[in-house]
């Protein structure tokens, strides 16, 4: 059997809608409109490869989605019980590199922009040739200058990083992932013959307080432009997930698949009940029992993880 394409009520269905559950998540990183545990659809491995990549996901955080509060029973199996906004499953499924339709991408692909550009702007980066127009700008001298001197203290900075007994000086400049504007560690560069075609230096980014640390070193170029530095808006998405709270329930949710994990245990795999012997879950319950956890809170939040497929009894 062929595996089938996308028709054009589909695609319109799925550029449109306001959320995805974990279901359609999962046909449309395999490629189909609807999912089924077919092996014309994909074989069994990638299908259940692709299952616990999106069920871990949104079990640790880095997938963000909500439960459905509509959803009825039997939806975890059919229907999905989470609520996905599309530009989160995108930026997650380009992050693990998994394939999405490209008819989809593309109809995100200003949203993306915009949102990429305002956590950017949020983070107080800028992409490097920007840094380097700005700074032209504001002294009125060369951008290819300023862009060859930002580079090379970047390469330096990498070469002291990579050899820590160099004696090379002077190197107080990074440049930062463009992909995570939370990421604030040095993010490597390719070798120079790259920067000199403008390739790298569109995407990679460097902090605008850094840039200015970095001028503030150098008095004798008597510059005396500084990059304006702004309070970060509170409402930009994805610019702080750490602090995004979660719900209670969510929250529950994730602190039994921790502790399972502590334990030793793979919440997909857990180990057959035995009678009379204790199980897995006292364990676990032990462990978490306090005043905010309840043995009624704690049997409600397993059985959810239970019903969405997040934990499984042998």
């Amino acid at each position: 059997m062929q595996t089938p394409a996308f028709n054009a009520q589909e695609r319109t269905y799925f550029a449109e809608a306001e959320h995805w559950n974990e279901v359609e998540l999962l046909g449309l990183c395999l490629g189909v409109p609807r999912y089924a545990d077919r092996d014309d659809i994909a074989p069994e491995h990638s299908r259940e490869g692709m299952k616990k990549a999106i069920r871990d996901a949104l079990g640790d955080g880095s997938l963000p989605g909500d439960r459905n509060p509509d959803a009825r029973p039997g939806e975890a199996v059919y229907g999905g019980v989470w609520r996905i906004q599309p530009l989160d499953a995108i930026e997650w499924a380009f992050r693990c590199e998994y394939p999405l339709p490209g008819w989809l991408t593309g109809s995100k692909e200003t949203e993306l922009h915009a949102r990429h550009e305002a956590r950017k702007a949020a983070a107080g980066r800028l992409t490097i040739d920007e840094a380097a127009q700005d700074l032209a700008k504001g002294t009125g001298q060369d951008a290819v200058s300023w862009l060859e001197l930002i580079v090379g203290t970047i390469q330096t900075s990498q070469k002291l990083r990579e050899d820590p007994k160099s004696k090379l000086t002077g190197a107080n400049l990074v440049a930062l992932n463009p992909r995570d504007p939370t990421d604030a560690r040095p993010y490597n560069m390719p070798a120079a013959p790259h920067w000199k075609h403008g390739v790298r230096t569109k995407h990679e980014q460097v902090d605008r307080a850094a840039v200015n640390r970095w001028l503030d070193a150098h008095p004798e170029w008597l510059v005396s432009y500084r990059f304006e530095i702004r309070d970060a808006p509170a409402d930009v998405p994805g610019t702080t997930p750490a602090s995004k709270p979660i719900s209670r329930q969510r929250h529950q949710e994730q602190e039994i698949l921790r502790v399972l994990r502590e334990l030793g245990h793979d919440p997909c795999k857990l180990p057959k009940r035995v009678n009379g012997k204790r199980w897995v879950a006292a364990d676990v319950r032990d462990k978490l029992t306090g005043p905010g956890w309840t043995k009624s809170i704690h049997t409600k939040a397993w059985q959810r993880l239970l019903d969405d497929g997040s934990i499984r009894e042998a």
